[in-house]
């Protein structure tokens, strides 16, 4: 068994050198390819200071957005670099987009979610700096193509809005699409996940994103184009302060969101230091919900929902006593009914506040079967939400694999092999294939 895993770990890592070397060295081709095009048109151009100077406050621009990406979550942010580079793309084309990535690439100065550290190239490793501008630079060209061709077609020879529409969806799409691909697919190597459901999640979360924001992009390279030197300079910079406030307040408000987590986190963690057996419960019930419903293609929006949900799942047993929560033995009939109690005192001590209703009904119904047994009974107008099943098989997989006061913890397989035997009865059949695919494929949840 250690052999097979240590043979399939090297194997990983052999497709993933080889992965980043190619990406690397098609994108060295292009740059090198791009900068020499570029040089030549320079070198023909009217007003080479004029031009100099474009690229230098294009450049500027770019490393300033690049160096400030709004963390949507630990493992993904938004770049608004795209503003700059589809204006650098409108106004300069495709070769000098090449030349303002790369130059910005020495610029960027990038602090991290919890804002103590700050990675550069210079204190990054080489391969990840190479890596990530030559995926950049493969997407744009390959978008630059598209729009080059498109503009070409149709004979787009300014910056008309209804005419350079077209064209400049042929450009953002195709280099959305093959950025967020060749990404995924170092991820789905590195850790031997899916590769599809993956890449849709992403293209789920950042496409919208990437649609409303390229528009200040056109709007960008139509002020520089309308003041021509340095009016359109100071038109540029007039743009982008409004932009960096609203990127501001956006922040504050992902702060005070995770700042919620974080919170509710600290009270769920209160909770469970009253009994040693059940500490760190909610949080691996948390993990292992985000994980099912990853698996299960759940929009983001609602998977933060089911993970505020997972983490606050047991907050009704604030009001169960503590010689029943640490009993060691069998609970009698009226310590089982007070036990039962705990997801409708939860909704109770939730209910005033601002919080949403999938958020409280997964709290709810948590304890639900299925096939419609478990606790509390369900109104013939209610249904329980999925949210609810992903929380209710995620508490039973950490339940069953963690020590209590009245056993100790079963192995892994056995649980497993409990969860299967009891799909359609007392677990959501979905959930539970969504939870085997996992096992399979990794092992475990986490």
């Amino acid at each position: 068994m250690g052999k097979t895993l240590l043979k399939t770990e090297r194997a990983t890592q052999r497709r993933m050198r080889g992965y980043i070397v190619i990406v690397i060295m098609v994108g060295l081709a292009i740059s090198v390819y791009s900068c020499w095009k570029y040089a030549l048109g320079l070198l023909v151009s009217d007003n080479i200071l004029q031009e100099f100077l474009d690229i230098l406050v294009l450049t500027a621009m770019c490393a300033l957005l690049r160096s400030l990406p709004v963390y949507i979550r630990n493992d993904q942010a938004l770049d608004l670099s795209i503003i700059t580079i589809f204006a650098s793309m409108l106004l300069k084309g495709h070769s000098a987009t090449v030349l303002v990535v790369l130059l910005s690439a020495f610029l960027v100065v990038e602090t991290n979610r919890a804002g103590d550290e700050r990675h550069h190239m210079f204190n990054t490793p080489l391969y990840k700096t190479l890596f990530n501008n030559a995926n950049l630079i493969i997407s744009l060209t390959v978008g630059g193509f598209v729009y080059e061709r498109l503009c070409t077609l149709m004979n787009v020879t300014d910056l008309d809005a209804v005419r350079i529409l077209l064209p400049s969806l042929g450009f953002l799409l195709p280099a959305f699409f093959l950025n967020a691909t060749m990404l995924m697919g170092l991820f789905s190597i590195m850790n031997r996940v899916r590769f599809y459901p993956m890449l849709g999640s992403v293209v789920r979360s950042l496409l919208p994103n990437l649609l409303s924001t390229a528009p200040m992009g056109y709007f960008l390279a139509r002020f520089m184009e309308m003041g021509k030197g340095y009016e359109g300079y100071v038109m540029a910079s007039l743009f982008i302060l409004p932009l960096l406030f609203a990127r501001y307040a956006f922040k504050l408000y992902l702060d005070s969101k995770e700042q919620f987590y974080k919170t509710i986190r600290t009270l769920t963690a209160a909770i469970e230091a009253r009994d040693k057996y059940t500490e760190g419960h909610s949080r691996r019930v948390e993990m292992y919900s985000e994980v099912l419903a990853n698996e299960l293609h759940i929009h983001a929006t609602l998977i933060e929902d089911i993970k505020v949900a997972a983490l606050l799942h047991d907050i009704g047993k604030i009001g169960i006593e503590d010689r029943i929560l640490r009993k060691p033995g069998k609970l009698n009939p009226d310590e089982m009914d007070q036990i039962r109690a705990h997801p409708t005192i939860g909704l109770f001590i939730l209910e005033d506040v601002d919080m949403n209703r999938n958020i409280k009904d997964t709290i709810l119904y948590h304890h639900v079967y299925f096939n419609g047994k478990g606790y509390p009974v369900v109104g013939v107008d209610k249904q329980v939400p999925l949210s609810a099943y992903i929380v209710a098989l995620a508490d039973a997989y950490d339940a069953m694999t963690s020590d209590r006061p009245y056993r100790q913890a079963i192995p892994r397989e056995k649980a497993i092999d409990i969860i299967r035997e009891n799909r359609g009865s007392q677990f959501h059949p979905a959930v539970v294939d969504a939870f085997l695919a996992v096992i399979e494929r990794k092992g475990d949840l986490l």
